[in-house]
């Protein structure tokens, strides 16, 4: 009877203990199901602010740059347009502001249906971004030819009618003052390569940035750069330049201290004998990418760039 009894006692005990457990296990299993549930929605949402983000920064970027080549009255349209084509939020859920006449902002705003934690009672989450751009003068660009000429000598010489023939020289000027008249030739990465190197900055541009600063002294001009100039002025004449003031040093280690860019269009050029000349005139500046810091360069012959404030 005995054994018996303790032998109840001792199942009762089990399967007390058995539906604690069960119990346990419910309860860890529906935590386990909110979190991976709410894990889920937020990392739709997570996605889906990404994508918004990344919308409402181009969009403000390419308002900016509506400002920047003169039509203001589309900058509004061509940040919704942007908008709603590179995410679900549509145009008239996006508010364009313009804190000053060379800034814009771009607010985005929607809602998104949750699915896992619809369960615990949240039914939507709010998503918003938000954006400001301006456009200014170009501190810093990419894509250069490698000439160089002085700040002073460019405001004469603007427009076809100011066509010009331009004489390089084999070497930078010296002294401080910038020497006008001349173009020269610089040398935006002087580790070697020679005439190639420059051929290609001539056809393509050179595709590092180039800040306002400082920029060592190129060699001489060669006349095996002329296919490289004939090349270039039948797929794209205009190229963009730094400009100086002033100059440090002689020889191969002099450099220019660059205060600004400028357009310059190539009609022609002569590199056969001595001196060598290249023809042409100077723009009132275009609209270039840039990657790097912004602010205020020493002179501003029209080239700008577009970025973001924050």
């Amino acid at each position: 009877m005995r054994t018996l009894r303790a032998r109840g006692s001792a199942l009762t005990k089990i399967g007390d203990e058995r539906g604690a457990v069960t119990v346990i296990i419910v309860v860890v299993l529906g935590a386990l199901l909110a979190v991976a549930a709410l894990a889920i929605d937020a990392g739709m949402l997570y996605q889906e602010r990404r994508q918004l983000s990344t919308a409402v920064d181009a969009a403000a970027l390419a308002a900016a740059q509506e400002l920047a080549e003169g039509r203001p009255e589309s900058a509004e349209s061509a940040a919704r347009d942007y908008v709603a084509s590179n995410s679900d939020v549509p145009g008239v859920a996006v508010t364009v502001t313009f804190p000053s006449p060379k800034q814009v902002t771009v607010s985005a705003g929607t809602s998104r249906d949750l699915f896992f934690a619809r369960s615990f009672g949240n039914k939507k989450a709010s998503l918003a971004a938000q954006a400001t751009a301006c456009y200014g003068p170009a501190t810093s660009t990419s894509n250069l030819a490698p000439f160089i000429v002085p700040a002073l000598f460019v405001p004469s010489h603007l427009g076809p009618a100011n066509n010009f023939s331009f004489t390089l020289g084999d070497d930078r000027p010296t002294g401080g003052g910038g020497q006008g008249g001349y173009f020269w030739l610089c040398d935006y990465d002087p580790g070697g390569g020679g005439s190639p190197k420059f051929a290609d900055w001539i056809v393509n541009g050179y595709q590092g940035e180039v800040s306002v600063g400082s920029v060592a002294n190129g060699t001489g001009v060669k006349a095996t750069l002329k296919s490289a100039m004939k090349e270039r002025i039948a797929t794209d004449p205009n190229v963009v330049i730094p400009v100086f003031d002033s100059t440090e040093h002689s020889g191969a280690n002099g450099e220019y201290h660059v205060v600004g860019f400028a357009e310059f269009v190539i009609t022609g050029f002569n590199f056969n004998g001595s001196p060598k000349v290249v023809s042409g005139y100077f723009t009132n500046g275009r609209l270039v990418a840039s990657a790097g810091s912004h602010g205020s360069p020493g002179v501003d012959f029209g080239i700008t760039t577009v970025w973001l404030v924050n």
